[in-house]
């Protein structure tokens, strides 16, 4: 009996340590588990982050594509309004070239016509002093008073000369 005694202890002293090993392997299992469901938390966490960060890229994205598209417009805008102003400034400098060509034209036609007009009143009174100075001669009148048609005369002149 002290045989069988002994081989019971034996097997309750096994039985006590599976006993203590099976409980400890179940604390493992379940701090496994524990640490299994934050992993999975986790990971749902980074799937939302990522799908968030997706949807922000896609988003970017388009708003990106958006801006370049709205950059060419402009740029195409631009390229045209340089453009018109190119030919609006070609056409002011034909323009003003013909206009200044025109200037010049008309200034020299007023020279010419004011040298003619100076000549000509030069002309008219040299014309009128010497019918003066005949009328004079021929009526005796004293050469040193000047008629009033010579006065009128000097006075268109000088008159038509401003």
């Amino acid at each position: 009996m002290h045989e069988q005694d002994a081989t019971i202890r034996e097997f309750e002293q096994r039985v006590l340590e599976k006993s203590l090993e099976t409980k400890s392997l179940e604390a493992q299992v379940a701090d496994l588990e524990k640490d299994l469901a934050a992993a999975r938390a986790g990971h749902v966490e980074a799937k939302v982050t990522r799908t968030l960060g997706a949807e922000q890229t896609t988003t970017l994205a388009k708003s990106l594509q958006e801006k370049e598209v709205a950059l060419q417009r402009a740029e195409q805008k631009v390229a045209t309004v340089e453009a018109k102003f190119d030919e609006y400034k070609k056409a002011t400098l034909g323009d003003h070239a013909s206009l200044e060509e025109k200037i010049a034209k008309l200034t020299e036609q007023l020279d010419a016509e004011s040298a003619a007009r100076l000549f000509a009143e030069g002309a008219l009174r040299s014309a009128r002093q010497e019918r003066s100075a005949r009328r004079q001669e021929g009526h005796g009148l004293a050469a040193e008073s000047p008629s009033a048609e010579t006065e009128s005369a000097d006075s268109k002149v000088t008159w038509l000369s401003r």
